[in-house]
């Protein structure tokens, strides 16, 4: 099966280099990022809550990477996670959002940009040393009501 490209949002973390032995990797580093960054937006906020949303996840994922080996576990996501260079991933998180940020045809872009970085600061503050800051952008919502999978929670939704 053919897979949508995952390109606009994982060629931002094109730098990072995978800190595991070739011969040894089951779960390609792409894959890892996605599925974390994926989660993170949906509200994850440590590696075990990322593997649980990959499990119920899992066919959307495949619509970007093949994930033949299926997810790998919490301990592997921590393992990879924080064995990457925390300032590099930093950058390349950033001006991910930066992209979010000046992208001219997406009107909820400050939201959105909101709701990822305090997602990230959640999961990521504690765990890799990501210290990252929260940018002052969050809009109130217009009220209008979007139709999604519950993959990601919707903006609208009261915690």
């Amino acid at each position: 099966m053919a897979c949508a490209q995952a390109g606009p949002l994982l060629d931002h973390f094109s730098a990072l280099r995978d800190p595991r032995q070739g011969g040894k990797v089951l779960y390609p580093l792409p894959e890892i990022l996605l599925l974390v960054l994926c989660a993170t937006l949906a509200g994850a906020n440590d590696f075990v809550a990322t593997r649980l949303w990959g499990e119920r996840a899992l066919p959307f994922l495949r619509r970007f990477l093949p994930y033949d080996d299926g997810l790998p576990s919490h301990d592997t996501l921590s393992d990879v996670m924080n064995a990457l260079d925390p300032e590099l991933f930093k950058e390349c998180f950033l001006g991910w959002v930066e992209t979010l940020r000046s992208s001219p045809t997406e009107a909820d872009g400050p939201e959105i940009i909101a709701v990822v970085l305090r997602q990230a600061q959640i999961l990521w503050g504690a765990t890799g040393g990501w210290d990252l800051t929260l940018a002052a952008c969050s809009r109130a919502g217009d009220g209008s009501e979007e139709k999604n999978d519950g993959l990601f929670p919707s903006r609208h939704a009261r915690r």
